[in-house]
């Protein structure tokens, strides 16, 4: 099996962890790669290294060893080449991950009995109107203010109006996002099996704003309307901050690309939720921000 492995070496677990998962693939006779920018940290083990872009191609599936950010940053790449990734947690919380460290000599060993599955989620499309940009969202793309003044938004579904926002900003999130910020902005929590677009309004300046879900077959359109200082701008997985024309509309929708993540049918997903996000008070977790 020739198996790609991204780890997130901004976590201080993470190295340990990558090598002990690289011993344990080359004993079961693994062909593994790394993208060159951890050649560095890894030039002792037995891993080809070169461009990501090159080496996915030919890769079976991928591994990351990180937080959710690190599948969610992986999965930019990973899911147009239509690869699975199976996530080992690294980070705090780990919600798309498969297992911990602890957990590694048992996950691949099933891993290469055959014993585990490819869980698909679904994935936004999210892009301006006119065609000049393009991106992918795999937990949600996030309008929000410029500056401290209200946002302000039409929003759209199939070229009729849903409503007018006053808010600090709007989330279109996936199924798989829902447990994120949408979450935390009181929207619902949907099954991942489950294709759907949910809108969430954050802190709404209206009694009757609520969150919002829609069949994935509708397309959503966002106008900002609220002139100088209000008009929105976008962040897509929490990356970089997009700053969107003046009145030009956003388009939300289901793309044509799947998230594909590694399963061993070993808990379902309310399981995970509870064990995950019901967790130990705050100041006896440690405290370490998930970066790609």
């Amino acid at each position: 099996m020739r198996i790609h492995i991204v780890p997130n070496l901004k976590r201080s677990r993470v190295p340990d962890t990558t090598r002990e998962l690289i011993r344990l693939l080359r004993g079961y006779g693994c062909t593994l790669t790394m993208d060159s920018q951890r050649q560095e940290a890894f030039f002792h083990e037995e891993v080809r290294f070169g461009r990501c872009e090159d080496l996915l191609p030919q890769c079976d599936l991928v591994i990351t060893v990180g937080g959710d950010g690190t599948i969610l940053h992986a999965a930019r790449q990973v899911a147009p080449a239509g690869k699975p990734i199976l996530g080992i947690n690294g980070g705090t919380v780990g919600f798309l991950t498969a297992g911990e460290r602890a957990d590694l000599p048992r996950l691949m060993k099933r891993l290469m009995e055959g014993r585990w599955r490819v869980e698909e989620r679904m994935v936004l499309e999210v892009s301006l109107e006119d065609g000049s940009w393009r991106d992918l969202a795999f937990n949600d793309a996030v309008l929000t203010r410029e500056s401290s003044h209200l946002m302000e938004a039409e929003v759209y579904c199939d070229g009729r109006l849903i409503d007018h926002y006053r808010a600090d900003g709007l989330i279109f999130a996936t199924p798989t996002g829902s447990t994120a910020y949408s979450m935390a902005a009181g929207g619902a929590i949907v099954d991942p099996g489950i294709d759907s677009i949910l809108l969430t309004p954050v802190c709404p300046y209206s009694i009757s704003a609520r969150n919002l879900l829609f069949s994935p077959s509708r397309e959503l359109t966002a106008i900002g309307t609220g002139g100088p200082g209000r008009q929105p701008v976008l962040s897509v997985d929490g990356q970089d901050v997009v700053r969107l024309p003046e009145g030009l509309p956003l388009r939300i929708r289901r793309a044509k690309e799947r998230m594909k993540l590694v399963s061993f049918d070993e808990t379902l997903f309310y399981e995970v939720m509870n064990r995950k996000i019901n967790r130990p008070p705050a100041e006896t977790v440690p405290k370490e921000k998930e970066e790609p």
